[in-house]
């Protein structure tokens, strides 16, 4: 299996443990140089989780129901990466800018305004570095 799902994904679910109470919530994101990136407003559950523990899952999948006239026969077709990793807040603003020029990229191909991204004091952006991969498919 390849890491194009990790490219071809559009949406992502990253899960998160503080105090042994876990937290997983569907986000936006983008995957190069070996890494997941994704964005945040700067407070919040998500936040105060990673702060607390770094040490995140994040999942993605993809698939398509094949029927067939005989149910027993019907099919889920999919492939799906499980990745292992820390979550860390960038801290330089031109990596912050082009992790989000990125997104807008990955997001809307057409866009025209990746170009005008000047102030990200609002935002966190956040990269985790991956540990582990596993992968699952039935393609």
């Amino acid at each position: 299996m390849t890491k194009k799902i990790l490219e071809d994904a559009d949406i992502g679910r990253i899960s998160m443990c503080k105090n042994g109470d876990p937290y997983v919530v569907p986000i936006c994101f983008v995957y190069f140089d070996g890494s997941i990136y994704f964005h945040s407003k700067k407070t919040g559950k998500k936040i105060d989780y990673i702060k607390s523990n770094p040490k995140v899952c994040f999942q993605i999948d993809d698939h398509e129901i094949s029927l067939s006239k005989d149910p027993c026969k019907s099919t889920m077709k999919y492939r799906s990466a499980i990745i292992y990793g820390k979550a860390e807040v960038l801290k330089d603003e031109k990596d912050k800018i082009n992790v989000l020029k990125k997104m807008i990229e990955k997001y809307d191909k057409n866009s025209t305004t990746s170009g005008q991204i000047k102030d990200v004091s609002g935002v966190e952006v956040f990269k985790i570095k991956i540990e582990d991969i596993t992968w699952k498919s039935n393609i």
